[in-house]
């Protein structure tokens, strides 16, 4: 991890990424090809500035390691904060890789502007990157930069992350995410000490479980209140996540937004919706102080999308309900009563499925299951 200090560029060029190539599967097997993308930091004399790296997972930062000073036709005067590249596309990829730079702000005064470049330079930014960075930095304007542009004053801190690019815990950043989380919980009546958070509201193709609806009734009957973090902002999301006791997720980006205001007095239970059990998650928490998460891997299979095919982030997952109720119980998260839906509850919604997700595995699986499954796990 990178020492913990803030580099000052004078006169500093930043350019944005003139080229993007998304990561591939390695043709032989066994991995993948890195994607590759361009733009960062550079002195006034050109010369790439190599703490203005950008990492992010199964991807590589590629920019020209020479630049000719004139390209940078508009010059910025004032202060400015690097945070470098910014996932203006996906939530989940920029709240888990691109804010590492951001407790920087805590240090610097008079700040006239936090910049960045973006993956995709043909995109906007997306609504939910937006209202995250405007709530950790509120008052201070977010600069897009689209074309190469000079800076009087460029402050580059540390990224504090993972090797693989995911934000880390450093001390620094530690703090910097409890003024923030401490500022959503002010003045504001405690939550709920028992949180679901459920991806039962996303659209169709928003990388589900079969049937999370029934995921949703069950917890409400265990006495949690159910979040649908898309219809919060970040605010009241982490209001929510610090005062909570016992959380239960649905693995998605909601997970890393959580470990920013993560307490080690909590309880932490995982519904994973992939067959990979990802370290991600874990190394997150923990590093920002919180609990080390529980929750055995009960995926039976993957739907992928007919027109995304292998593609985790469009796919849905059948989960074996029953496994899953009693791994909760025995967790002590729930109590008795957890209700399984029927076999051909299921089986209709994979026909209802079925126009859009390859559900041929899925089917088998439940026809291998037991057609004496219980009603409810205990």
């Amino acid at each position: 991890m990178s020492a913990a200090n803030i580099e000052i560029l004078g006169d500093a060029i930043v350019i944005p990424s003139s080229h993007y190539t998304p990561p591939r599967p390695k043709p032989e097997g066994g991995g993948v090809v890195s994607g590759v993308f361009g733009g960062g930091a550079y002195r006034s004399s050109g010369a790439w500035f190599a703490r203005g790296e950008s990492v992010f997972n199964s991807h590589v930062n590629q920019p020209p390691q020479e630049i000719d000073p004139a390209v940078a036709e508009t010059t910025m005067k004032g202060r400015y904060l690097y945070l470098g590249l910014l996932q203006n596309a996906h939530f989940g990829h920029f709240i888990s890789e691109n804010i590492s730079r951001l407790w920087g702000a805590d240090l610097l005064s008079e700040l006239d502007g936090v910049i960045y470049y973006a993956l995709f330079p043909d995109q906007p930014v997306h609504a939910s990157v937006l209202n995250v960075l405007q709530f950790l930095l509120p008052g201070i304007p977010l600069i897009r930069v689209d074309r190469p542009t000079r800076f009087e004053n460029l402050f580059v801190p540390a990224s504090f992350r993972f090797p693989a690019g995911f934000v880390a815990g450093h001390p620094l950043m530690r703090d910097f995410a409890a003024r923030r989380v401490a500022r959503a919980r002010d003045g504001r009546p405690a939550g709920p000490k028992k949180v679901f958070v459920s991806r039962a509201a996303l659209a169709r193709e928003g990388a589900r479980f079969v049937l999370e609806t029934e995921i949703d009734r069950n917890m409400r009957a265990q006495g949690y209140t159910v979040l649908h973090p898309e219809k919060h902002g970040p605010a009241e999301q982490l209001r929510h996540y610090a005062d909570a006791e016992k959380l239960v997720f649905s693995e998605g980006s909601a997970l890393h937004l959580y470990a920013l205001g993560a307490r080690p007095g909590q309880e932490v239970f995982i519904i994973w919706r992939r067959k990979t059990v990802f370290p991600v998650f874990e190394r997150q928490i923990t590093s920002f102080g919180g609990p080390v998460p529980v929750g055995d891997n009960h995926v039976m299979e993957t739907l992928f999308h007919r027109k995304f095919p292998g593609a985790n982030a469009r796919a849905q997952c059948l989960l074996d309900f029953a496994g899953l109720g009693r791994d909760l119980a025995s967790r002590g998260f729930i109590g008795d009563g957890w209700t399984v839906p029927p076999v051909d509850a299921l089986l209709r919604e994979l026909e209802n499925l079925s126009d859009a997700f390859d559900v041929t595995q899925a089917r088998a699986a439940l026809d291998r299951a037991s057609v004496d499954q219980p009603d409810t796990a205990r």
